[in-house]
């Protein structure tokens, strides 16, 4: 906790110290609210388009009616190109050949100004350092007036068994900071889904995600992705994380298709936080078990609720 109180402490003095890098009042990253005004400020009905990696896919999302476009950077070749070394193409590992290279996703979406916003997930070192000349390059295009976000698992998290990479948690951070201070951060832990039913976010997990983010001097709100899963058995590290940091800070829920959730206490976690501060970016049968709950446990999340009210009421009072 102490830690938390100090990162914030940090990152107000920081930003107010820190003119000489950016102007904090004009530069700032774009905040998902402020460019989807329809959602007011519950940013659970923000939608999202997942590993957007093919030009087919990505089509297809700049089509739709979805918000955020999610897609994934790998290190590799174009499909058909020959050798070469290896260039930021849009995958997921261990896809290392796409047709859709990092440098035209981020023309076409900027060509189409379809009003959709983005988030890049860079999935291993390699990746992001041969992304971030191009990304750097066209976050300085006057064009780009829509949210961008970068995401990275930097720091080992719950359950994570020996040979996983993650990517250089300093690195990123300070490329950030520098190079991509009109983008949001989106920083987390490598995890284990596989055993969401068991695992949690524990307090030394969050004081070094807090910790590297002070040595960085990361200034403005980040979004911190977890595990939809995981995240449910982390109702107090989880909450303390959120309100202890920079006014903005957020979490964005994620999980893959058939990993185990606890429903009803996401639900709890959520309301607890607050729908300003979470994104739910998970698959839509997920997001419509999340919603739409059966009877009993509509039942028993609304007794959950009426017992956090009281709950609250009483540390005020006293």
């Amino acid at each position: 906790m102490k830690s938390h109180v100090l990162f914030f402490i940090t990152s107000v003095i920081f930003s107010l110290q820190c003119v000489q890098c950016v102007d904090v009042m004009s530069n700032a990253p774009l905040e998902v609210s402020r460019y989807f005004h329809e959602v007011g400020n519950d940013m659970t009905k923000i939608t999202w388009f997942h590993a957007c990696n093919t030009r087919a896919l990505l089509q297809q999302a700049l089509a739709s009616d979805v918000m955020m476009i999610e897609a994934d950077v790998v290190a590799g070749h174009l499909s058909g190109a020959g050798g070469g070394p290896p260039l930021a193409v849009m995958g997921h590992p261990p896809t290392t050949v796409s047709d859709l290279s990092l440098e035209q996703f981020l023309d076409t979406v900027l060509q189409r100004r379809r009003g959709k916003g983005i988030k890049l997930d860079f999935k291993n070192n390699a990746a992001f350092r041969a992304s971030e000349n191009i990304l750097e390059q066209f976050l300085a295009r006057a064009e780009v007036n829509f949210p961008v976000w970068v995401n990275a698992d930097i720091l080992r998290g719950p359950g994570l068994g020996p040979g996983k990479e993650v990517v250089d948690s300093h690195y990123f951070l300070r490329t950030c900071v520098t190079k991509f201070p009109l983008a949001t951060i989106s920083a987390g832990w490598a995890v284990n889904p596989n055993s969401s039913q068991t695992l949690s976010y524990s307090s030394s997990n969050i004081d070094e995600m807090t910790s590297i983010l002070m040595d960085s001097h990361v200034v403005y709100p980040v979004t911190f992705p977890v595990h939809a899963g995981i995240a449910a058995n982390s109702l107090d590290t989880l909450t303390n994380l959120v309100h202890s940091s920079t006014d903005g800070t957020s979490l964005t829920l994620w999980a893959g298709e058939g990993q185990y959730i606890d429903y009803d206490k996401l639900r709890l976690l959520i309301t607890t936080i607050g729908k300003d501060k979470v994104f739910v970016d998970l698959p839509q049968d997920m997001t419509s078990k999340l919603w739409n709950p059966p009877q009993e446990s509509k039942a028993t999340f609304t007794v959950a609720c009426s017992a956090l009210t009281t709950l609250s009421l009483l540390l005020f009072l006293f």
